[in-house]
Parts: C-alpha cells; structure tokens; sequence
C-alpha cells in the first residue's frame, strides 16, 4: 500500500472567541471612539486594539430588521468574510451596525461590500506581520 502525500495545510478560519468583541465595555469602547466607515447596507465602526489581531462585534437589531431569518442569514455572512479576511485584518476592534436596507441585499451583494472594506481596512491601517512562510516554501533572498 503506498503512502499518500501529506495534506496542504488548512488556513485557521474559525471564530475563537479572542476574535470576538467580549462584552458591553468592548462594545462601548469602539463606540466611543471608533471610526465610522460607511456602506449602503451597514456600517463599521473601528478602533486599534493593540492585541494583535482583529475582532469583531456585531449589532443586528430587530428594529432594523424584523424577521429573525434575515438577521441570522446577515450574522452569517459577515461572520463567514470576517474569519476569511481575520489573519490579514490589522489589530483592530470592528463593530459591524446593519442598516434597514440590508434586508434587500443578497448575500453576494454584501460579501463584495464587506471585501471591499476589509481591503479599505487594511490600506488605511495597515496590515499585520506577514505569517511565517509555509513548510516547504522557498527561502527568499536578501
């Protein structure tokens, strides 16, 4: 029986709970003095944390959006584009507002919204460290 050949690695796209906003006073605090960043669905409201990694915390209402389906399916799919783009996100708090509007936008309309801010994040705060290079690559030379 012959040996396969070992698996690439898996990137880590969970949502641990370091990557979660933890409670009222992490919420308060990126309202107090986060900075607005502003879609047609949804608002982000950042903050530089100075823990090396980003989180993010999410308010759904139901003024907002009455039927619980619709916030679920929007909690999804930001959480989904949050843990794809998390290790190239800077080390900021991010608070995710939805707006009346995003009932009416499908889920591919709000992934490219929400890829588009992540890359806006990430040019105007900068990115994290690179990642150490993966088994096996290359060395590059200096």
């Amino acid at each position: 029986m012959r040996d396969s050949p070992p698996e690439p690695p898996v990137p880590d796209n969970r949502f641990p709970p370091a990557a979660r906003l933890p409670d009222k006073q992490a919420f308060a605090a990126v309202f107090a003095d986060g900075k607005p960043l502003r879609s047609r669905s949804h608002t982000l409201l950042v903050r530089p944390n100075g823990r090396g990694q980003a989180r993010l915390g999410l308010v759904v209402g139901k003024k907002k959006l009455r039927r619980a389906v619709d916030r679920n399916r929007v909690r999804r799919v930001v959480r989904e584009s949050f843990r794809r783009w998390r290790q190239r996100l800077p080390a900021l708090d991010i608070v995710f507002i939805a707006n009346p509007v995003i009932a009416r936008t499908d889920n591919a309309a709000l992934r490219a919204e929400l890829e588009q801010q992540w890359r806006r994040l990430c040019r105007r705060y900068g990115t994290p460290r690179r990642a150490a290079p993966r088994a096996g690559a290359l060395p590059t030379a200096n």
